[in-house]
């Protein structure tokens, strides 16, 4: 259940970089095009991002171009009990979705990144079908794995800020109440009632004056309150107060802190992400952007100038004090970690904008392609057909008796050695899974990857897998070939040799020929099919 949970989490935290990246990309093209109303609704995309585990097929999303067994937790999120690991002796049944994910590869995926993704090569399942299918047979019911280890590491993360971040907050609460005063400043209470109401806003707002916080900041969400710093008391005229209510109400008209308490939600959850953390700042930078803008509706232009100045007496206080706490649902007037860099952004946007929250074309446009783009789905893999259901049931049942030399009759079932005759394949694979002679002097298949089959006519298939090898590891997908033989789909065994990086000179030298063909190579393996007619009898090979 728990690596369940992290594997999602985990998904949607790589998925939401991809979503950071065209915010930023959509911000950097557009600049000024783009209203801080807009620039700030962007980043509510992130948000749904990693709110909704689920996202729609389209053809326009950005996921379209990843190809489909190299997403690396595609099969990890199938709602599976625990996540895959890879290692050898560990056993992974490959299901009906996998076979498809196999197949839409099929116009146009390499090979060659196959020496990359032995990470990815799902070993077969020869356990009893009641078994997990990532448990090796003999374990018990929780085995040990990296998935695992990482899913405990990322929860203990997660409690750990949560419980930094409760201390923080109760802390803070506690300060609040003891040495916090309500505001006594008629004038200005009446000040805030009036901006109150030109903001439609519809319920009170209560002030407190505290030593606690370095700006005028909101905290709380369910009873909204607004902190005063003390030492503000006598530095502000009534027309910069008036700018300040302006802005930190407008945080409350948007749902501001709603949306906040949501974020720090998301940030704790997703805690080892560095790119979230820097969405974060941005959000909040944009977010102070939006009520400045919003702020300046409820002004009359000729303000623009004053509001400015107001922000500039602000920071000028801000520098000459600090507060003691910030906890995650407090909102200043510099964002929730003070970031003095954007001031400059803020003026120009204050002072040069006629209409800065207005409604935009292209906002709405660059909000909606970011949506298509990001926010759907790969599109899924067409079903597969009766022919190549019955080409992907051949492939697993060969390779499942395959593994582990599990079962010979199987292997024999459903497979043709062109090299000898019936008795003689029978003869020769029933000595090989039995023999330990021979069991020894052969590398064991540990696992496979079907990468794609494509079809050459009716009764002819080609299937790429890749296998895991004991000794040699990973081995590159190469092509073997499926055929139709009295309505039976069966493999066909070829004369195939792995070669080593280190004995490919020796194999040049001594057995090289033209007859033989390179079907597939990596850094480690090569992949060699020798296609001059067997010389070598059945019997001398089982002497």
């Amino acid at each position: 259940m728990l690596t369940t949970i992290f594997t999602t989490v985990l998904t949607l935290s790589i998925m939401s970089i991809v979503v950071v990246a065209f915010i930023v990309l959509a911000k950097l093209l557009l600049r000024e095009r783009l209203s801080p109303r807009w620039g700030y609704l962007l980043w509510m995309l992130l948000l749904v991002r990693l709110l909704i585990p689920w996202s729609p097929e389209s053809e326009w999303s950005v996921f379209n171009l990843i190809p489909p067994q190299e997403t690396a937790l595609s099969a990890a999120t199938d709602g599976i009990g625990a996540a895959p690991d890879f290692a050898a002796g560990w056993h992974w049944q490959e299901d009906a979705n996998t076979e498809a994910i196999a197949r839409s590869s099929a116009s146009g995926a390499s090979d060659a990144s196959d020496a990359s993704d032995a990470s990815a090569t799902a070993a077969a399942s020869n356990a009893p079908a009641s078994t997990h299918p990532y448990r090796s047979a003999g374990e018990g019911d929780f085995a040990f794995s990296w998935w695992n280890g990482l899913a405990l590491l990322w929860m203990a993360g997660f409690l750990a800020a949560v419980a930094y971040r409760l201390l923080i907050q109760r802390k803070f609460t506690l300060l609040l109440k003891k040495e916090a005063t309500l505001c006594r400043d008629e004038s200005r209470m009446q000040l805030l009632q009036h901006c109150r109401v030109k903001l439609g806003i519809d319920h009170d707002v209560h002030m407190l004056e505290t030593d606690l916080v370095a700006s005028p900041s909101l905290y709380g969400l369910r009873k909204q309150t607004l902190l005063l710093p003390r030492a503000l008391n006598n530095g502000l005229d009534p027309v910069d107060w008036k700018y300040i209510f302006l802005h930190e109400l407008s945080h409350i008209k948007r749902k501001d802190l709603a949306v906040n308490r949501v974020l720090d939600f998301l940030l704790l959850l997703h805690w080892f992400n560095p790119v979230l953390w820097f969405a974060e700042r941005s959000i909040r930078e944009d977010q102070e952007l939006a009520c400045d803008s919003l702020a300046l509706t409820r002004i009359a232009p000729e303000e623009k100038r004053a509001y400015a100045t107001t922000l500039i007496k602000m920071l000028q206080f801000w520098r000459g004090h600090s507060s003691t706490l910030s906890p995650g649902n407090m909102i200043g007037m510099f964002g929730n970690k003070h970031y003095k860099g954007y001031l400059r952004r803020r003026i120009s946007m204050i002072t040069l904008r006629k209409n800065p929250y207005q409604w935009s074309v292209v906002g709405v446009l660059t909000v909606v392609l970011v949506a298509f783009l990001a926010l759907t789905g790969a599109k899924a893999a067409a079903p597969l057909t009766t022919d190549e259901q019955a080409v992907m049931d051949t492939l697993h049942t060969y390779y499942n008796a395959t593994v582990n030399y599990a079962d010979y009759e199987a292997a024999l079932a459903v497979s043709k050695d062109l090299r000898y005759n019936r008795e003689d394949q029978e003869r020769i694979t029933k000595a090989l899974f039995t023999s330990p002679n021979l069991t020894r002097s052969s590398d064991t298949l540990t696992g496979y990857t079907i990468k794609r089959i494509e079809k050459v006519n009716d009764t002819n298939y080609n299937a790429y897998v890749a296998v895991e090898l004991l000794h040699l590891g990973h081995v590159p997908a190469y092509e073997r070939p499926v055929i139709k033989e009295d309505g039976k789909w069966i493999i066909v065994l070829e004369d195939i040799t792995y070669i080593t990086e280190e004995h490919l000179k020796d194999y040049y030298n001594n057995v090289m020929s033209p007859e033989h063909e390179l079907l597939a190579a990596n850094n480690e393996v090569s992949v060699y099919r020798n296609n001059t007619p067997n010389s070598i009898s059945a019997d001398e090979i089982l002497k």
